[in-house]
């Protein structure tokens, strides 16, 4: 709407008409936008939003640590001083709901997992239920990098079978609330640590990167930061990481942080100079190797043939982990496949079954 100069003023001839034109005005003002608004009503109805009603979001590095108020020594919100909150509410299919006080720390940076003094480990606590007696080889399928994408996070979490593990990535602000859900739907949780590759900074993970050659107070404050960003997992997987995982001395103080605060660690597999399952048996760590990307091949018939290589690899060695993105394809062929697994005499287990019999393996050798 054009606005009169300020200099322009109105003459005698039309100073009287002026209080009837600005009724009009107004009437007409109240017309155009009720015509406005059903015009917007019906454009949406007929076409749809114009963003195809994809589910947007603004990825903060900074956001709030988790709420850890009011809880018990159980993990329960206590309902004398505390709200109920989304992460505090009862979850479905055995999954306690996080965090719980015994496993939690404060730290510097936030809230951290921790051992808890009775000896329970927030690998256990937060782990998804499964019968340790099963004989069956045991295939576990971790889908990562959520979070970063609420459309993709969303359909990982109500589409694939509870059993598969979830990744999440530490940056998003509301990443908190993604966990929820997805514990709520039965899913065991783990963490991405960001960590330096070859080819850094060019290829960057992001601005807590564990670094090689970095100085050790220096990385483990970033991962104290990356650990404090939301509760409720068990574990721990890389993001990148050949770089580091090549290197004995700075991989050493990582993995002794997560020996000491409870939690298994996924090594994705990828880094071909890797010493992290080295360090992690000196260690005492609960750790474990994938052995297939399974979308590195994002197509029906590569997918399918690597949950066949991961079949194979769980008869042969008792157990066995495979990787993959959140991709529509992805989340397909691993439902379709999953419904099959009992009929092979397979069993689709948690990560932490994964890993809580690799280490009870190897105690006993």
């Amino acid at each position: 709407m054009k606005r009169r100069g300020r200099n322009q003023r109105p003459n005698e001839e039309t100073m009287d008409a002026a209080p009837r034109r600005r009724g009009s005005v107004f009437v007409s003002l109240l017309v155009a936008v009720g015509v406005l608004c059903l015009a917007g009503g019906g454009f949406a109805l007929l076409f749809g939003r114009p963003d195809g009603g994809i589910p947007r979001k603004i990825i903060s590095l900074t956001g709030p640590s988790p709420d850890v108020s009011g809880l018990s020594e159980s993990g329960r919100p206590d309902t004398a001083s505390a709200a109920p909150t989304m992460t505090q509410q009862p979850a479905a299919r055995g999954l306690v709901p996080a965090p719980v006080a015994a496993v939690l720390a404060q730290s510097r940076q936030g809230p951290v997992p921790q051992i808890a003094k009775d000896g329970r480990t927030p690998m256990e606590v937060y782990a998804r239920p499964f019968d340790m007696k099963d004989p069956r080889p045991r295939i576990a399928l971790i889908i990562s990098g959520l979070g970063l994408s609420r459309q993709v996070t969303d359909n990982a979490i109500q589409s694939l079978p509870p059993q598969v593990t979830l990744s999440f990535a530490p940056y998003p602000k509301d990443v908190q609330l993604l966990v929820a859900a997805a514990r709520t739907a039965g899913h065991e949780v783990m963490i991405e640590v960001p960590m330096e590759p070859f080819d850094y900074p060019r290829n960057d993970p992001g601005p807590y990167t564990l670094l090689q050659r970095a100085d050790t107070a220096e990385n483990l404050d970033k991962l104290e930061w990356v650990m404090s960003r939301f509760t409720g997992y068990s574990g721990i997987l890389n993001e990148q990481g050949d770089k580091l995982l090549g290197s004995t001395d700075d991989l050493k103080p990582v993995l002794n942080v997560f020996k000491m605060r409870g939690v298994y660690f996924v090594d994705r597999g990828d880094a071909r100079r890797s010493v992290a399952g080295d360090v992690a048996r000196a260690l005492g760590l609960s750790f474990s190797t994938a052995v297939a990307s399974i979308d590195a091949s994002a197509s029906r018939e590569g997918i399918d043939l690597q949950l066949l290589h991961l079949e194979q690899a769980a008869r042969e060695s008792g157990s066995a982990i495979g990787i993959g993105l959140g991709y529509p394809v992805t989340i397909d062929r691993i439902t379709a496949w999953a419904a099959d697994l009992d009929a092979k005499g397979l069993a689709l287990a948690p990560v932490s079954a994964v890993v809580t019999a690799a280490a009870s393996h190897q105690a006993e050798r």
